[in-house]
C-alpha cells in the first residue's frame, strides 16, 4: 500500500517545468471515461486568478499617481474673490488660493477609501516606504502653508494632529 503512495520526484519535477512553459489543459487531466481528475494532474495552473488585480502593483506605480495628485493640486488653485475699486468702477478679481493637499483628497484622487490606504500601510511593506513619504510630502505641504498664512492654522493643525483631534 505505501509503495502505491509513493512517487518518484524527478519525473513530477520534469512535468511540472513543462506545465510551466506551455499552457495546461484541464481535459488532458481527466480520465475520459470517468471524467475524474487523473493522479498528478495540475489542472489548477489552469484557473483564473481569484479576485481583481491590485489598484497598484508596485510602489513605481503608486508613487506615480501620487505625484499625479501633488501636480494637480499645484495646478488647480481655489479662487477668492475680491472686490477691487478703481476710479470710481468697482470689479469682482479671482485671487489663486493655496489648494490644501490631504491624504483624504489623495485617496480620492487614487480612487480608494481612506481604509485602504491604512491597510495597505499595516500589510503592503512593499508600498509603505512610498506611502510615507507621500504622507509626508502632503504634511509638509499643509504645514508650510499654515506657516506662510496661505492655509486657515486652526484647520491645519486638526489635520496635522498638533492639537486637537487629528482627522486624515
Amino acid at each position: 500500500m505505501l509503495a502505491d503512495t509513493v512517487v518518484d520526484s524527478a519525473p513530477r519535477a520534469h512535468a511540472r517545468e513543462a506545465s510551466i512553459s506551455k499552457p495546461v489543459d484541464a481535459r488532458q487531466d481527466r480520465n475520459a471515461a470517468t471524467g475524474r481528475f487523473l493522479r498528478g494532474n495540475r489542472a489548477w495552473e489552469a484557473r483564473c486568478p481569484a479576485g481583481p488585480a491590485p489598484k497598484f502593483a508596485d510602489a513605481d506605480s503608486l508613487w506615480r499617481a501620487c505625484v499625479r495628485y501633488f501636480d494637480w493640486v499645484d495646478q488647480h488653485p481655489l479662487y477668492e474673490m475680491h472686490l477691487v475699486t478703481w476710479k470710481g468702477r468697482a470689479r469682482q478679481v479671482p485671487v489663486p488660493r493655496m489648494r490644501p493637499m490631504t491624504k483624504t483628497g489623495l485617496c480620492a484622487f487614487l480612487g480608494i477609501a481612506r481604509s485602504t490606504w491604512r491597510a495597505w500601510k499595516r500589510n503592503r511593506p512593499d508600498l509603505l516606504p512610498t506611502i510615507e513619504h507621500a504622507e509626508d510630502i502632503v504634511w509638509i505641504w499643509q504645514f508650510n502653508g499654515a506657516a506662510a498664512g496661505l492655509l486657515d492654522e486652526w484647520t491645519v493643525i486638526r489635520q496635522l494632529g498638533i492639537g486637537g483631534k487629528a482627522q486624515s
